[in-house]
């Protein structure tokens, strides 16, 4: 990170019902002039590990607000920004309060930042991150509910949490493969995005892979996606603003 190696890779966010860009998701990737291109999954979990994850999260933010003035001038100046807290970062900092002063510092607009959270930091202690979203949201940041049915869902923590968006972990999709899909598969889909409107959350579903998913999506009711479909995770630079 001090020496910037660890990169902003942008990926794609669409309204599923129009070929709208809405938004952007920030990934981290480290770029080692030795070992070349490496995915968080080569060493978010070491991170993890020693509790340390918290200065990549910081980073990845700070690195988003000092791309503002490049993206505006690429055109996406109005586009949201999404990124990942780790459960992990509430434990040993006051994560709103690292967002609130960094976003100050560089005058970024709250409205402009999604704060995504994962699915499992909800269910550990529903009351304490319940009270932290609370605060992001009276602040004008948007929370998200990351990788929703991924193993702890809980009907319950979806009736009490205050957030924006509910995100639908990738495997709702790979269930629906292309020309061989499990009617019980899309029906699960179908049913939990319908009930995440009734309770009057907005949804998103990430892993888009073909446009026979992107049409089930569009049939289930489901407004938002991502996936290597609609776009992979790039540099800002190499993104076509066609």
């Amino acid at each position: 990170m001090d020496k910037g190696w660890i990169e902003l890779y942008y990926q794609p966010i669409y309204q599923v019902n129009h070929p709208k860009l809405t938004g952007f998701e920030c990934l981290a990737r480290w770029n080692d002039p030795k070992r070349g291109l490496l995915t968080p999954s080569m060493f978010v979990t070491v991170l993890e590990q020693y509790h340390l994850v918290g200065l990549l999260d910081h980073y990845i933010l700070e690195k988003i607000c000092q791309e503002t003035p490049l993206r505006k001038k690429r055109g996406f100046g109005d586009i949201p920004i999404s990124y990942n807290v780790s459960r992990d970062d509430f434990n040993y900092t006051d994560v709103f309060d690292e967002v609130y002063k960094t976003t100050t510092k560089y005058g970024i607009d709250h409205h402009l930042i999604n704060i995504e959270i994962t699915e499992s930091a909800f269910s550990d202690d529903p009351e304490f991150i319940g009270q932290q979203v609370k605060r992001f949201r009276n602040a004008g940041f948007h929370v998200w509910m990351d990788d929703f049915g991924s193993e702890y869902s809980s009907l319950g923590t979806l009736q009490i949490m205050d957030v924006n968006l509910v995100k639908l972990d990738i495997r709702f999709l790979c269930a629906c493969k292309q020309n061989q899909e499990d009617p019980r598969a899309v029906n699960l889909l179908t049913s939990t995005i319908q009930l995440l409107k009734a309770l009057g959350l907005h949804t998103l579903c990430e892993g888009v892979e073909s446009k026979n998913q992107l049409e089930i999506l569009k049939a289930a009711g489901c407004e938002k996606a991502q996936g290597f479909y609609l776009g992979k995770p790039q540099r800002l630079e190499d993104i076509q603003t066609k």
